[in-house]
């Protein structure tokens, strides 16, 4: 409860301009909840047309038909200037084709996909106000007397207000097009006009958020320009959609997120506002929505989105939003042509391409987005038949516009998004550029605090995305506590993954369980998340994380962060990626007393994980994972949500060992091949620090493990680095290949490899018979070796 003194402190914590904002906005609210919010009707509405539409409109409902398409014709995009049918058959593909008429068939039987929940029976008599997974139905009452996380009330509104997005419109509209079927039509026709009927402006739940009323906009005005030439759309039931597209702008501009939820909130209300400005260019207000609409998008995205291309709220899923928002934007400003550039342009353009590219570089080997933070399952469009979590079509609409080669490769020909927008051109286009990998592998995010490995580009690779970023700008709302987990694909399949979110309001208990530190591939104390939460959107502690060292060589990558756990500890992880070999993951968690450490990591509901009967790892026959410390291994029935709303059963793996003060547990995650025996790792006892012997294809690793500056002596190796990795054949005890982390002091039997006062980050050296080709911090030298055996 809000005390007096806090709604006080609160409110001298406010500048002026979010004051009176704030204050414009609640005034308003109250009179449209006194004397409610009317559509203009048809006399009305003619007085609300620009100059130059009066002058040439006649009040009718077909002279504003004729307006709205003659604006289209060359303002909306290329898609619609186009014979349907045969376009997207030979830009996209005649399969995609028969997918989105398969989904229209199944709307006209009542039946929606709506967010994770397929075939939703809604009926073809839709009631709007129902959710309708629960089948709560919404009160009739002002849209500010809504509790906005109160599932009692309406359901979970995500789910309702993703049905009343009508998204669904587009794919029937879609159908249309390819098919000329006119039933597409009339069941669209009957629906929007039950809706106008049904939702009395201000009046109902679908009237609380503003970026929902935003993304209803869209929806309708992309149906109009689908279903321009059919009989259905009758200009009576055109003008009435104009009308209220007016009362959804009114609404939108006056209830901006300028300070509610300043983030794609904000931007998508914006773009729902460039939208309404340029395709109801006739309406004396649309000329301030089209320039508040870019003004807000031109300065939000400095704000919302890193110079290293991060999304300020650490959620991969709202990055992939905010980029599409700005895809949007970019093609419809261009089709519109009357832009004023500024300084903002250059910024806009540098940030945008900056997230273009960290999207590429997160996405896994399979083209889908880890889901890091919270994922709203939902999409502007749905342009595509693909895997929500597929961010291919979006890096190939980013590679038409920017006309970069490298979005292109990560694209992998997925043009459905590219078609909507630019039309087959823009498809021929893309086709002609020349498509390349990117130029680097391994990759670092700084400013986001994101660390990326992979060992290439193609579906069968390996990917590793490590976060070491914060919980997230503002109220952290997105983010989850997740500090240092990992999402992991090996030879191209989902190993590790996030969990996803699974509720927002509807399930409060799921709604916390989901972004909790155990639900992650990371470290607990005591079964404690690293943050705590506040409530659904908002966290009482907020740990912190601190990247300590990134390097990234030609055979291995290497990271190592510190995160804050509770009561006062320390959780370090660091990783090696033996490039195109396996990961060691090391954990070491510092924490004063005695505690309950868990380390769990949670496969994809694809990997049918399980532990051997002797308990010494957890695989399957394409994979196997070791786990060493002085506990525990085992496998837990678990669930992730891969998108919204649904659930799938997987496997979590579980290290659970009670320890006082500190922690270790060291993990290795190793194909298998089946040209060579399965993986084995052993630890072998010394007398300082930790060895680990891997038997991996047809190689005998070793591992190190030490404190820095602390010599480790083994037959063959002596080092004082932290970690140090030796690749020997099976014929052979002499190392083949050398890696080391953080030391000065190194050997192989009494041939000295580096031997420095200062620190040496990182070593890196392959044999050829008695000579070793070392790259010591980049200085390369060539050291004989001598007393080897003959």
């Amino acid at each position: 409860m809000t005390t007096p003194f806090k709604a006080l402190k609160k409110i001298r914590q406010i500048g002026f301009d979010e004051l009176r904002t704030r204050g414009t906005q609640l005034v308003s609210a109250y009179r449209d909840r006194i004397t409610g919010v009317e559509v203009p009707d048809r006399t009305e509405f003619f007085r609300l047309l620009d100059d130059d539409a009066r002058l040439y409109t006649r009040n009718s409902a077909e002279s504003v038909r004729q307006r709205f398409f003659e604006n289209s014709r060359d303002r909306f995009f290329a898609s619609m200037r186009e014979d349907l049918a045969p376009a997207f058959s030979a830009s996209v593909s005649t399969q995609a084709a028969e997918a989105l008429i398969r989904e229209a068939d199944a709307i006209c039987d009542g039946k929606l996909n709506i967010l994770g929940y397929a075939n939703v029976e809604v009926g073809t008599e839709i009631d709007w106000h129902r959710e309708p997974i629960s089948g709560t139905v919404s009160p009739r009452i002002h849209w500010k007397e809504f509790n906005e996380l109160d599932h009692t009330e309406s359901g979970d509104k995500r789910i309702l207000w993703e049905l009343n997005r009508h998204q669904h419109f587009f794919t029937l509209g879609a159908a249309y097009r390819l098919t000329g079927d006119e039933r597409y039509a009339e069941l669209f026709a009957r629906q929007i006009a039950s809706w106008i009927r049904e939702n009395p402006p201000g009046i109902g739940a679908n009237w609380v958020s503003s970026l929902e009323i935003a993304f209803r906009s869209i929806s309708w005005i992309w149906a109009l320009a689908l279903f321009r030439d059919s009989a259905a759309l009758t200009s009576d039931l055109l003008l009435d959609c104009v009308r209220l597209l007016y009362v959804h702008g009114r609404h939108i501009e006056t209830y901006l997120s300028t300070y509610y939820s300043p983030n794609t909130h904000l931007t998508g209300e914006a773009l729902g506002l460039y939208y309404l400005g340029t395709q109801l260019p006739f309406l004396e207000a649309a000329s301030e929505w089209r320039r508040r609409g870019e003004d807000i998008l031109l300065t939000e995205i400095a704000k919302q989105i890193g110079p290293d291309g991060v999304y300020f709220e650490q959620s991969s899923w709202y990055q992939r939003y905010t980029v599409d928002f700005y895809l949007h934007f970019y093609v419809l400003r261009e089709l519109y042509g009357e832009t004023a550039y500024d300084e903002r342009n250059v910024v806009a353009d540098e940030r945008l391409n900056s997230a273009l590219t960290f999207l590429l570089n997160i996405a896994r080997p399979d083209g889908t987005t880890p889901l890091i933070g919270d994922d709203d399952g939902g999409r502007l469009l749905p342009h595509t038949n693909s895997e929500p979590a597929d961010l291919r079509g979006t890096l190939s609409l980013g590679a038409a516009v920017f006309g970069r080669r490298d979005l292109a490769f990560g694209g992998a020909d997925l043009f459905a998004e590219t078609f909507w927008l630019l039309g087959s051109g823009g498809v021929r286009a893309l086709e002609r550029t020349q498509a390349h990998e990117p130029d680097t592998l391994s990759r670092e995010f700084p400013d986001g605090g994101y660390f990326v490995m992979r060992n290439g580009w193609m579906p069968t690779d390996d990917a590793l995305v490590i976060d070491c970023g914060e919980l997230g700008a503002l109220s952290g709302a997105h983010g989850h506590a997740d500090l240092l987990s990992i999402d992991l694909s090996l030879r191209g399949r989902q190993l590790f993954i996030d969990p996803g979110t699974f509720s927002y309001s509807g399930s409060p208990e799921k709604r916390e369980r989901f972004r909790s530190s155990a639900a992650h591939n990371t470290l607990t104390v005591d079964g404690r998340s690293t943050s705590m939460p506040a409530g659904p959107f908002s966290w009482k502690t907020r740990a912190a994380a601190i990247p300590k060292e990134w390097i990234t060589e030609s055979n291995f990558d290497y990271f190592e962060g510190d995160g804050e756990l509770p009561a006062g500890g320390t959780h370090t992880r660091s990783i090696l990626y033996v490039r195109g070999d396996y990961f060691i993951i090391r954990d070491v968690a510092s924490v004063p007393g005695e505690h309950l450490f868990e380390l769990n990591f949670r496969y994809s509901a694809e990997v049918a994980a399980e532990k051997d009967l002797e308990g010494e790892f957890v695989g399957d026959r394409f994979h196997r994972t070791f786990v060493f410390g002085t506990g525990a291994l085992t496998c837990i029935p678990d669930q992730v949500s891969p998108q919204y709303g649904r659930l799938q059963n997987a496997t979590r793996v579980r290290y659970a060992a009670k320890e006082r003060d500190r922690a270790e547990f060291v993990t290795f995650v190793i194909p298998t091949d089946e040209n060579f025996p399965p993986p084995e790792v052993s630890e072998v006892p010394i007398d300082a620090g930790r060895m680990f012997l891997i038997q991996f294809s047809d190689y005998r690793d070793v591992l190190l493990l030490g404190q820095s500056g602390i010599r480790i002596r083994t037959e063959s190796i002596s080092s004082d680095f932290g970690l140090t990795w030796a690749r020997t054949h099976s014929t052979s005890d002499l190392p083949e290949q050398l890696i080391a982390v953080n030391g000065s002091r190194m050997s192989i039997v009494s041939s000295p490899i580096v031997r420095q006062d200062e620190p040496v980050r990182s070593v890196a050296a392959r044999r050829f018979g008695r000579e070793l080709y070392v790259n010591a911090d980049g200085e390369r030298q060539t050291v004989k070796l001598t007393d080897l055996p003959s």
